[in-house]
């Protein structure tokens, strides 16, 4: 009777737990509709229920889904593990009927109420790492196509036949019903807590004692739930959590702002800033409502930092980035135009990480190379090169010629024409200039690469005529190329120095292109602000409207801000 007694509490600890990781979107996100604790709407997926306000996209299946179902299966024994004879198995799940079979009804009874939905197994034991199946479950939790190849007598076949067999349906419709199943195993209460706690700091939510035998937030979601207080939105969470005392303070060594511009998965709580701009109404979801949208924006950013309440902060002020890489940049640069006495730190966000606070350092780093291409020098084919070039190769390069290019992007240009083996012979004959005085297209590759998407919109748009830089850090691209604030702001100085030696004061404007996170946008713009004509181009990642997947946006001109 105890050990019963004890699983059962276990297992009520674990869902009460994985509530509230869901419950916190509601504060700290703008996706999110309501999350229930033990809903009624369907049998066995129905330990937390989870609606979105729009249809959210599974990019591994590009299927659309509002509503998401749980069931949470805790195991009180160690060492257990999900093998495919287990999901047939009623004995597995103590049940007259097994797992499959439970998710399969509830599957059908959405299905019939034509719902767009998706099915979750959360349970702190993994897969069985020498089980056929488990070969098939792809790092996003659903099971692979692969699992539908090869034939019956495969072993995975066998498995597909005897979950057929299991339903009394064709391997057709058991696709599409296991297409809908997510599998997420091996989320232990130890690893949950210290997660839920990250994000409890992120939502100025008093966190979990872990010094105390007692879980706070289990024994409260509980006494909701006696409380027919099960359910819940925006409001009325932000509600309780007042009425329970929940809310922590903000520190008063410094003041919080944020600018908003499209609905984040992740973001700081809007009660506990002291001003916050929100440009939401501009776009529908990250497109703007029209291309005009772009020129209200640097005026209403403008007067956002201009209002008395804002003006008047105590430094230092924490400024969150909620909105596009383009208003990042901006505000960045009108900071150091017009609002030099705010001492604003941008903030940058991490969705399951402590965010930082991207200071500016003591003293700038001058030494050693930070970007790949240093110096930024200049190669233009002339008549000059193309006479001492041999024909086969002088035939490829009329069209290149009086061209400006850096030297990482002629490589680049002599790999699209196929005689990349020709460069260093073709350097050696080009004429190299330290400085330009034209319009510059500048590529900056930080979290991925911007190369081949940015050269078929720049021949769209008639740019390719332009000289073009793209640069990447010395220590190459990814999510984790920037190692913090110091990094950021010394890539920012090095990238100013590289422009200040290799422009003219001809060049009329930079078109900027960037991938990379939003704080670094920011401070771009605030060490660019010599540069008195920008035009900034966000990217379409979605691929949904742009033909060419990137798009003009913020357009900054030297009478700016008068």
């Amino acid at each position: 009777m105890a050990q019963a007694i004890n699983a059962r509490r276990k297992g009520d600890e674990y869902q009460a737990l994985l509530f509230w990781h869901h419950l916190l979107k509601l504060r700290t996100g703008d996706v999110v509709e309501s999350v229930t604790l033990e809903s009624d709407r369907v049998s066995f997926v129905d330990d937390i229920v989870v609606k979105y306000n729009k249809p959210q996209c599974d990019r591994s299946t590009g299927k659309r889904f509002v509503w998401v179902y749980y069931q949470c299966k805790y195991h009180v024994t160690e060492g257990g593990a999900f093998r495919a004879k287990n999901l047939i198995e009623p004995d597995f799940i103590h049940c007259s009927e097994s797992m499959l079979k439970r998710l399969y009804d509830a599957y059908v009874k959405l299905l019939n109420n034509k719902e767009d939905f998706c099915l979750y197994i959360v349970s702190n034991w993994n897969w069985d790492p020498g089980d056929e199946l488990t070969k098939h479950v792809s790092d996003d939790k659903k099971i692979r196509d692969t699992f539908y190849e090869n034939t019956r007598k495969s072993k995975r076949g066998k498995i597909r036949a005897d979950f057929a067999s299991h339903l009394s349906i064709d391997e057709r419709l058991l696709k599409d019903f296991l297409e809908t199943i997510r599998f997420d195993l091996g989320k232990k209460i130890d690893s949950i807590i210290e997660i839920l706690n990250l994000h409890l700091a992120k939502a100025e939510l008093k966190p979990i004692d872990t010094t105390k035998s007692t879980l706070f937030y289990d024994d409260l979601a509980w006494k909701l739930f006696e409380q027919r207080r099960n359910s819940f939105n925006c409001d009325s969470f932000n509600k309780m959590l007042k009425e329970e005392d929940l809310i922590i303070k903000p520190p008063a060594n410094h003041s919080e702002i944020s600018i908003f511009s499209y609905p984040q998965v992740y973001r700081r709580p809007h009660d506990i800033q002291v001003a916050h701009l929100d440009l939401s109404n501009l776009f529908e979801d990250r497109y703007p409502t029209s291309q005009n949208c772009w020129e209200e924006i640097p005026g209403r950013v403008i007067y956002f930092f201009e209002n008395e309440k804002v003006k008047n902060l105590p430094n230092p002020v924490y400024l969150y980035f909620d909105c596009h890489l383009s208003i990042a940049f901006f505000t960045g640069y009108i900071k150091n135009l017009k609002f030099r006495n705010l001492k604003i730190i941008p903030m940058q966000k991490f969705s399951n990480s402590p965010d930082e606070a991207w200071i500016f350092p003591v003293q700038l780093n001058n030494k050693g190379q930070m970007w790949d291409e240093e110096p930024l020098n200049w190669l233009k084919i002339t008549e000059k090169t193309l006479n001492q070039l041999p024909d086969d190769i002088k035939i490829n390069l009329e069209n290149l010629k009086d061209k400006i290019f850096s030297k990482k992007q002629l490589i680049y240009k002599f790999e699209e024409l196929k005689i990349k083996d020709q460069i260093d012979r073709v350097i050696n004959y080009c004429e190299v200039l330290d400085k330009i005085d034209e319009d510059l297209v500048i590529g900056i590759s930080v979290t991925h690469p911007v190369q081949n998407e940015l050269l078929p919109f720049l021949q769209s748009k008639g740019l390719n005529n332009l000289p073009v830089t793209i640069l990447e850090p010395i220590n190459g691209t990814g999510y984790t190329s920037i190692t913090g604030g110091e990094h950021a702001w010394n890539l920012a100085h090095r990238l100013r120095k590289l422009l200040d030696n290799a422009l003219l004061a001809g060049c009329n404007a930079i078109h900027f292109f960037y991938s990379g996170p939003v704080a670094l946008a920011y401070i771009f713009g605030n060490m660019l602000y010599m540069v008195k004509n920008i035009q900034f181009y966000e990217h379409d990642f979605r691929k949904i409207r742009y033909t060419y997947n990137y798009y003009p946006s913020v357009k900054i001109t030297s009478d700016i801000g008068l």
